[in-house]
């Protein structure tokens, strides 16, 4: 028989926001609205993603972007005090993802490229 009527549109999916980073900062690539707040130290980045980050999914992974070199994980957080359990030493708000990349053999810190995304 004949396809029946189209059903009303759903509610839009959770989104998500993420970036491009290179080993310096310097973002490559973005979704948009996403600005490096600071690099105070090697391997250590916190990104001001324009809107609430608190309660989402907050994932960071490895990249290739001008670095093509080994190295260990990355690891990401919210910023924002103790009820984040992530503080920043700027951009301490609800705004701001903290992110680490470290050595090869993860005994430091070290400056790597990496992609970070929030999602909800």
């Amino acid at each position: 028989g004949p396809a029946g009527p189209a059903g009303p549109a759903g509610a839009a999916g959770p989104g998500a926001k993420w970036a491009l980073v290179r080993p310096d900062g310097g973002i490559v690539a973005q979704s948009g609205g996403i600005s490096l707040t600071a690099h105070p130290s090697a391997g250590l980045y916190i990104l001001d993603f324009n809107s609430d980050v608190s309660g989402k999914l907050i994932i960071g992974a490895s990249a290739l972007a001008s670095d093509n070199s080994f190295r260990g994980v990355v690891s990401a957080g919210p910023c924002g005090g103790a009820d984040q359990n992530s503080d920043c030493s700027v951009g301490n708000d609800k705004n701001h993802v903290r992110v680490f990349t470290d050595n090869p053999g993860e005994t430091a810190t070290q400056s790597h490229s990496f992609y970070v995304a929030v999602i909800g």
